[in-house]
């Protein structure tokens, strides 16, 4: 029973409520092991864990939840394909327009990448100087610049070293993903210099594309574990010493074969149409992504 989706969520990390109703009921409940093949972009199928709401902030999240040890776990078994064309050349296009966002904000210095896989985001920002870091052992390529293991635990055996010396932290589709995200926001604000800046995409629960689409919203998905909204998120990362200075929508570029294969997720269907050809054709969608860029305030304790 310890492996399966226990770590009940009995306060909200917003408000700090203790009332929830349920939005979805569950359409996954076993071990962590089990879980693996319903992960990330090649999932067997797309389910989810159950679905609540919080009846005073209006907060949406999943719980109960897996142990934060089990989703590490989750991720260290995982087999990414690095080989898609198509993929890698959609993702060249996100990062791109992400760059150009943050250029907005910040013209050069220290930037740390939080959840950055083989480092392809860094490699849109050689005007920086860049370190990125990544759950996931087996994503990185091993160079200097990237830096694989337990944020948490990097964070602790740096000490004060690594403190107030980054201008900006990136973590694109990546907080939905975290158990400990209060610990997470706790750190980002400690590496980041005073006005440094924090960037961010995630699921915006109020979009249009989540309200739609409902329980069929892409992004209702067993690894993501917050679901914000711009207000939720706003009050949220107050705690933490952020204001938010921009919030926008974010189109996600994909390319056709992906998208095929995620409808097919969704829906249940078999992709009998995985065809090489179509990942030379790339769409940019509304899927429910919001952009955020946030400036530190002030100092919180890590």
């Amino acid at each position: 029973m310890a492996e399966h989706m226990v770590r009940v969520e009995d306060r909200c990390i917003v408000c700090d409520g203790s009332v929830f109703e349920e939005v979805y009921p569950a359409t996954f409940e076993g071990s962590w092991q089990e879980a693996v093949p319903y992960f990330l972009t090649d999932r067997r199928m797309a389910v989810h864990g159950r679905i609540l709401r919080c009846g005073n902030c209006g907060f949406v999240l999943t719980s109960p939840q897996f142990r934060p040890e089990d989703y590490f776990r989750i991720y260290e078994n995982l087999t990414v394909d690095t080989g898609n064309a198509g993929r890698e050349r959609a993702g060249r296009l996100r990062f791109n327009r992400l760059g150009a966002l943050v250029r907005q904000h910040v013209a050069g210095g220290r930037l740390l990448d939080l959840g950055c896989g083989n480092g392809a985001f860094l490699r849109e920002m050689e005007d920086f100087v860049s370190v990125g870091f990544e759950p996931r052992r087996g994503a990185t390529t091993g160079t200097e610049d990237l830096i694989a293991g337990d944020f948490i635990e990097y964070c602790h055996a740096e000490g004060g070293d690594a403190a107030g010396t980054f201008d900006a932290v990136t973590a694109w589709d990546v907080l939905e993903h975290l158990p400990a995200l209060d610990s997470y926001l706790a750190k980002v604000n400690r590496l980041l210099k005073k006005d440094g800046m924090f960037f961010a995409t995630l699921p915006d629960i109020e979009s249009a594309a989540a309200r739609l689409s409902g329980r069929r919203w892409n992004c209702i998905l067993l690894e993501h574990l917050w679901y914000f909204s711009p207000r939720t998120f706003q009050r949220y990362v107050a705690r933490f010493g952020f204001t938010v200075v921009k919030n926008a929508s974010f189109g996600f570029p994909v390319d056709i074969g992906t998208l095929l294969e995620r409808l097919g997720q969704i829906y249940g269907l078999p992709v009998p149409w995985r065809m090489r050809w179509l990942t030379g054709t790339t769409v940019t969608l509304p899927i429910g992504l919001m952009f955020v860029a946030c400036r530190k305030e002030q100092e919180v304790s890590a």
